[in-house]
C-alpha cells in the first residue's frame, strides 16, 4: 500500500466507523414483547414533536406498567364508550339552542329547555371525568397517584386559560 491509498484509507475507515456507530444508536427496539412502544421510543416521539394521545401521554409520564396501561386502556375504552352518546346530544342540543336564538320566532321556553339540556349533558360528561378518575386512580401507586394530580390540575390550568379569552 503506498502513501496516496492509505490517505483516502484512514477517512473511509473513520467515516465507517461513525455511521455503524449511529446506525446502532437508532436501531434500539421501538416495540416490546407484547407490542406497545417502549418507553424509550414514546419519548422520542415525544422530544421530535410528535402529539401523544392520552394514554401513551400517562403511559411516559407516570412511567405506567404493562398491567397498569391494560387496566388504564380498558377504562379510558369504557369511558369513551359511555361519553360518545352524550356527547352526540350535547353537540345536537347546542345546534339547536344556536337555532332557536337565531329563528324568526324567539321562544323563551324552548330556548331554556335547550339550555338545560345542556346544562344535562355537561353534568353528565363531569360526572364521567370524575368516575373515570377514579378509577384510573385505582390503578397507580402512590408516587403515580401524586403525578396523575399533578398532569390534572395542568390541564385544568389549560382549559382555564384557553376559556378566559371569552
Amino acid at each position: 500500500m503506498n502513501i496516496k491509498q492509505s490517505k483516502f484509507l484512514v477517512p473511509m475507515i473513520l467515516s465507517g466507523a461513525v455511521l455503524i456507530g449511529t446506525s446502532s444508536v437508532y436501531a434500539q427496539p421501538q416495540f416490546n414483547d407484547s407490542g406497545k412502544p417502549t418507553p424509550q421510543c414514546a419519548r422520542a416521539n415525544a422530544d421530535r414533536g410528535a402529539k401523544q394521545g392520552p394514554l401513551e401521554k400517562m403511559t411516559t409520564q407516570l412511567q405506567l406498567n404493562d398491567k397498569q396501561q391494560s387496566q388504564v386502556k380498558a377504562i379510558m375504552k369504557e369511558s369513551r364508550g359511555e361519553a360518545k352518546p352524550v356527547v352526540r346530544d350535547l353537540q345536537k342540543a347546542r345546534f339547536d339552542f344556536k337555532q332557536a336564538v337565531t329563528a324568526d320566532n324567539y321562544d323563551q321556553k324552548m330556548i331554556d329547555q335547550l339550555a338545560q339540556a345542556q346544562a344535562n349533558d355537561m353534568a353528565k360528561l363531569m360526572s364521567l371525568k370524575a368516575k373515570t378518575s377514579n378509577e384510573i386512580k385505582s390503578v397507580l401507586n402512590d408516587d403515580q397517584q401524586i403525578k396523575f394530580e399533578r398532569m390534572q390540575q395542568k390541564m385544568q390550568h389549560k382549559m382555564k386559560k384557553k376559556w378566559v379569552r371569552f
